[in-house]
């Protein structure tokens, strides 16, 4: 009761979720065929969260970096660093490619207009890689989708560009494939601005 974003296990066996509750909010996990909740740490409401397949939850909270917590529980550590130089707030929406390493999140940096797809982008990260790479402009929620193309949203458009996961960069220009779409970059208190 009172779960939500929930993702499976990358053998489905189980599901992890959040909770929010007077006593704050977790992360906690639960067997597809019923059984015991585990908790696994104290957590914000996830801006996104995905299960990847070293066993470790990557999610992210309203503000700061991406975060992993191990899914048999434990104290979140900070996965990637906020350009505060440039205004970064937050790293969210994570979302694996099929290595099962690689990491697409969107930055979101800050403006006195707030949320504002002017000022969020998508990158690549490769976890004991320096450095990131630019995915898209102006975009969110970066997805991979085989066998070479990353789809992500611009102000109700869905585009989809050619990316090499090799050198984690765009292999050619972004083109639209759907107009129309409902998507918001900026949320509070669960309510979509």
């Amino acid at each position: 009761e009172g779960g939500i974003h929930p993702v499976f296990s990358p053998d489905g066996r189980h599901v992890a979720f959040a909770t929010a509750s007077e006593e704050g909010g977790f992360l906690k996990r639960v067997p597809v065929g019923g059984g015991p909740v585990s908790t696994l740490c104290r957590s914000d409401p996830p801006f996104g969260m995905v299960w990847a397949p070293d066993g470790n939850l990557l999610f992210a909270e309203e503000n700061g970096p991406l975060k992993r917590v191990h899914a048999a529980g434990g104290t979140p550590e900070a996965i990637t660093t906020l350009d505060t130089a440039g205004a970064e707030v937050s790293h969210r929406l994570p979302h694996l490619l099929e290595d099962g390493r690689t990491v697409l999140y969107t930055s979101q940096r800050w403006s006195t207009m707030g949320g504002s797809w002017k000022h969020a982008r998508v990158y690549a990260w490769r976890p004991g890689e320096t450095g990131r790479s630019l995915v898209a402009e102006w975009a969110a929620d970066g997805r991979w989708v085989p066998p070479g193309h990353v789809v992500f949203a611009r102000e109700g458009r869905l585009f989809a560009v050619p990316f090499d996961a090799r050198t984690l960069r765009p292999a050619g220009t972004p083109v639209s494939i759907l107009e129309g779409g409902a998507h918001s970059i900026y949320m509070t208190n669960g309510s979509v601005e």
